[in-house]
């Protein structure tokens, strides 16, 4: 039987100890997850000159840092619940920035239409990565790059946490078996996957490792 998305749950979840005011990720929290996430030193050239879509942008923390080491064209940031945007929307006055609301099951936008597309600790919150990552397929360009970052449930840890600690009813840790099924029948390629733990990035990857993260590439 296929898991469901709860919603109610979700609401409760993610709209529950939103800030009055804007939170920014520091630099070198963003470089060393970009680092970890895309296997490159010099990750800032991905951004430049594209068409960026971040799905699941909650309080766009990682967004005033993109837009000032890199020079997108377009960067529209997307949540479920736009509200968890607001202090970003009011603090980010740039005319490359966009906010919308949007489901990463139905994107309200054209096929083909970006170029990057980013997703920070969101498919792990959906209980049908096959469908999730078919809609990131459609909105993507031929070649556009696809840049993730989720839970890992390799680590037993980490797997016995989100079985019997839920912070939220849609929290499904992923393993590498299961991206590169997913990418495999959505048509995407790996550029690159791996373990880390951004807390001691010291530490080589492997069965400690609580974070998984990626670049898939359209076909």
């Amino acid at each position: 039987m296929e898991r469901q998305f709860d919603i109610d749950a979700e609401r409760k979840y993610s709209l529950t100890g939103i800030p009055s005011k804007i939170r920014i990720s520091p630099p070198e929290e963003v470089d060393s997850l970009m680092r970890f996430c895309t296997g490159l030193q010099d990750w800032t050239k991905l951004l430049d000159n594209k068409i960026i879509l971040e799905v699941g942008a909650g309080e766009c923390t990682f967004l005033p840092q993109f837009i000032e080491v890199s020079k997108p064209k377009r960067y529209v940031a997307t949540d479920l619940f736009p509200e968890k945007m607001e202090m970003a929307r009011k603090y980010l006055k740039s005319p490359l920035v966009e906010f919308c609301e949007a489901n990463i099951l139905s994107l309200p936008f054209n096929n083909s239409e970006f170029d990057l597309i980013l997703a920070f600790g969101i498919l792990h919150h959906i209980p049908n990565l096959n469908k999730a990552l078919t809609e990131i397929v459609r909105v993507m360009k031929v070649n556009g790059l696809f840049i993730f970052r989720d839970p890992c449930s390799e680590n037993p840890m980490v797997w016995l946490k989100y079985k019997f600690c839920h912070k939220s009813e849609n929290e499904f840790p992923i393993s590498r078996k299961d991206i590169k099924v997913a990418f495999r029948a959505t048509g995407m390629s790996i550029v690159y996957l791996d373990r880390f733990w951004l807390r001691f990035p010291w530490l080589p990857a492997g069965p400690w490792s609580v974070n998984l993260g990626g670049v898939a590439r359209k076909i």
